[in-house]
């Protein structure tokens, strides 16, 4: 597996879960849309570090 997939997957991942904050809205009742939220809120602590980590490091050569 490459190094960019391993990177770039629980970003991807991540982003694509948290969009359940959209069915929050067809909740029947407010425990059910507020447990939606907290996913979606869970899912994002999972993507959201990982953008650091989409960039390619520099090389070794142009480190001072």
């Amino acid at each position: 597996m490459s190094v960019t997939v391993v990177r770039k997957t629980p970003l991807v991942l991540g982003m694509l879960l948290a969009s359940v904050i959209a069915l929050a809205v067809l909740a029947p009742s407010q425990w059910m849309a507020l447990a939606l939220f907290s996913m979606s809120y869970g899912f994002l602590m999972i993507g959201g570090p990982s953008i650091g980590f989409v960039t390619r490091p520099a090389p070794r050569t142009r480190v001072p």
